[in-house]
Parts: structure tokens; C-alpha cells; sequence
């Protein structure tokens, strides 16, 4: 008898201290570091004020916009910029595919910095991203040595009306160009894009969801 209770006090162990990493990924935080890093050629600052934001993103489905599991607001001030994003495994589904994206957004809601490139990451099980560098670059365009800014935006009034009609109401709003309607069965890539605006409508052409530019 003593010696069945010194074989199942071994087992317990074993799992807790072994096994345990995988049988409790369900139920526990678990948290993604990493830093922020300016490529510039030449130094830019940070706008006082301004605040970091890092998303997790699941871009696994094909024609649909991405699914974000998890978000990360911090206080930005200078390069590089550290942060520890947490996420709940149970939201994260094995063989997806997941990417992280950072913006730097100042007080006026603007976006001045913004991922260069799309950051995968790999959030179960072994080998799992614990940490990750990810390079950001300052929103401008390339004629012009200024910063044009962009809003990020939303439009929930539009609900319920059709679609073309809320492409004209958000290009005379914000005077950008790519506003479209889109469905279901539409091709949008899953970058990030704050010039853009996705117009989603249902099988009749009205607005199914807030239209937003991102």
C-alpha cells in the first residue's frame, strides 16, 4: 500500500510540474513581450501625448476581416517602446494564423506610426512567440516631407442604409477614395489600412456592419 501511494504521489508531480504547461494553456493568461522599433533613416519623435496600440489579430479565414483576440493600450513617449500584450488561450484556435499589428496614435486620435510589416506570431504550445520585435514606420507620403494624419473612424449611424449611398456620405466626410461596398464573398486583404473604409452589406445591399476605416 505504502508503495501504490509513493507511485501516485510521483505521478501527481510529475503532471504538476511537467505536464501541466499544456493541460492548463485553457486556463490561464498568457502573455506575449516584445518591443517597438523606429526604422526611420533619420530620428522622429513621438507627439507628447500619444499612446501605443497593440492588437492580436487571427487572419486565418479566407475573404472575411480579421478577428482580434486581444488589445494593448500603453502610454508611448520614445523609441523603442516595450509591452506585454496578455491573451486568453480559449480564444485562440490551434493551426490559425496570427499576426500582431502596433500603431502609434496621438491626442487627437491621429495615427503617426504604424506596423511596417506583417508580424506573425505563434501563440499555443511549443515554440510559442514569447517575444517579438516589430518595426514601425512613420504614416507619410512620398512626395510630401509631412505627415498627412488619419482619423480612425467609425460610422454607426449608417446601419440600416444601403450601401452606396453610405460610400457618398464617407468619401464627402473624410475625402478619402477607397470606400467600397463589400459582402461576404468579397476578397479584402487583412492588412491594416486607414485609408480604406469596408462597407458591408447584406444580400439586399444594406449596411450590416459599422463601416470603419482600419
Amino acid at each position: 500500500m505504502k508503495f501504490l501511494y509513493l507511485i501516485i504521489l510521483l505521478i501527481n508531480t510529475l503532471y504538476i510540474n511537467g505536464f501541466s504547461e499544456y493541460a492548463d494553456d485553457d486556463d490561464r493568461i498568457l502573455t506575449l513581450h516584445g518591443q517597438i522599433i523606429n526604422l526611420h533613416k533619420h530620428h522622429i519623435s513621438i507627439e507628447p501625448g500619444s499612446h501605443l496600440i497593440i492588437e492580436l489579430h487571427d487572419i486565418s479565414v479566407t475573404d472575411q476581416l480579421s478577428t482580434k483576440i486581444a488589445q494593448q493600450t500603453i502610454n508611448a513617449y520614445v523609441f523603442p517602446i516595450t509591452f506585454s500584450v496578455n491573451y486568453e488561450p480559449n480564444e485562440v484556435v490551434h493551426n490559425h494564423l496570427y499576426v500582431l499589428y502596433a500603431s502609434i496614435v496621438n491626442n487627437r486620435n491621429e495615427v503617426t506610426f504604424t506596423s511596417e510589416r506583417r508580424n506573425e506570431v505563434k501563440l499555443l504550445g511549443p515554440g510559442r512567440t514569447t517575444y517579438v520585435d516589430v518595426p514601425v514606420i512613420g504614416v507619410t507620403t512620398s512626395d510630401e516631407d509631412v505627415t498627412p494624419y488619419v482619423k480612425l473612424q467609425e460610422w454607426p449611424e449608417l446601419l440600416g442604409r444601403p450601401g452606396e449611398e453610405a460610400v457618398r456620405i464617407i468619401k464627402r466626410q473624410t475625402g478619402l477614395e477607397e470606400v467600397f461596398v463589400a459582402t461576404k464573398d468579397t476578397h479584402v486583404s487583412k492588412d491594416l489600412r486607414y485609408d480604406r473604409v469596408c462597407v458591408y452589406v447584406d444580400d439586399y445591399g444594406i449596411v450590416s456592419q459599422i463601416p470603419r476605416n482600419g
